[in-house]
């Protein structure tokens, strides 16, 4: 399957990388406003082709599929192009900076008949699908409490991607969708009952921290998220029968341990050299099968991460210029 990638910064190399280690995949394609560091990418990585602009290569009628892994703010906008030109989509989490360019960008997949996902690798990792399958057993009976916690301190640049306010920036989007992702695969994408935040915002306007607490219909839980503080990247999940313990970070676990009446069950699954692969080998089964979402992470529960986002934006002070 021929894909192609815009926007090459630091984690499009990654994907490159999945892309060629992945069996049935073939990195065709590579975008770049700057041709010079799209044919320099290509050569780094065996793309068969560059392109100095986005609609050039979305245009390429070869092409059946786009990774996007430009800033936060630009996701909705090459989305868009590429799924205009009939191309699949898997782009980069966070999905879009407010829910309703997600919903938009969810619409247009399905009235074309594409496949959209959002390239939350975490849950995609086969650690974190065997927890899904304890909870949906009743394993650990009514999930109970999830408390997850990320951060670690961003550079001081408030120009990059991540403290940027115009491209998406800030703590919420960049690290707090992974707590927040894992939670809702906790709670089987339930959409919360209430949602109470506080946040501390940069000069420029971008969060610099953020907590929230969560209510479901079974339970509660909690994140904090942080570009301005050191954090352990961890998540436990309660239940009223018993509880799942996360060894690592839970983003890309090897392993867990499911204590429940039964007795204790391991599952420890290395999750390989680049744990890309696995939501990149969800993302071909899903065009080869036809579908048109996931069911480790569909569309319209990106949508839902997203809705939950602004009300924490809204509690928080924060506003994106595509809020506006």
């Amino acid at each position: 399957m021929k894909i192609g990638i815009i926007g090459l910064g630091r984690i499009s190399h990654r994907m490159a990388d999945a892309i060629n280690l992945t069996e049935g995949a073939e990195l065709w394609a590579c975008g770049s406003r700057d041709i010079a560091k799209a044919e320099q990418f290509a050569a780094q990585h065996g793309a068969k082709r560059a392109y100095g602009s986005y609609e050039e290569l979305c245009a390429d009628p070869d092409l059946v599929a786009v990774y996007i892994s430009t800033p936060h703010g630009r996701h909705y906008e090459d989305a868009m192009l590429a799924l205009r030109h009939g191309k699949h989509v898997l782009v980069e989490k966070a999905m879009t900076v407010n829910a309703r360019l997600a919903k938009e960008m969810a619409d247009e997949a399905r009235s074309r008949g594409l496949l959209l996902a959002e390239a939350m690798w975490t849950r995609y990792i086969p650690v974190n699908r065997k927890i899904v399958e304890w909870i949906s057993a009743g394993r650990i009976g009514e999930v109970k409490s999830v408390p997850a916690m990320i951060g670690f301190i961003a550079a001081p640049d408030f120009s990059h991607r991540l403290l940027d306010i115009n491209l998406g920036g800030g703590a919420l989007l960049d690290v707090g969708i992974y707590a927040l992702e894992y939670i809702l695969m906790a709670y089987r994408g339930e959409r919360p009952k209430k949602v109470a935040a506080v946040g501390r915002l940069f000069h420029n306007g971008a969060d610099a921290n953020v907590s929230a607490s969560l209510e479901f219909s079974t339970g509660t839980a909690q994140f904090t998220c942080a570009l301005d503080a050191n954090m352990p990247c961890s998540a436990t999940i309660y239940g009223s029968e018993g509880s799942i313990e996360i060894f690592g970070a839970y983003m890309v676990p090897g392993k867990a341990i499911l204590h429940a009446k039964s007795g204790d069950e391991t599952v420890e699954i290395d999750p390989g050299q680049n744990g890309f692969t696995h939501e990149l080998a969800a993302f071909i089964r899903g065009i080869e099968q036809g579908k048109t979402e996931l069911a480790e992470l569909p569309p319209w529960e990106s949508v839902l991460a997203a809705e939950i986002c602004d009300e924490i934006k809204r509690q928080i002070g924060l506003v994106y210029p595509q809020d506006k």
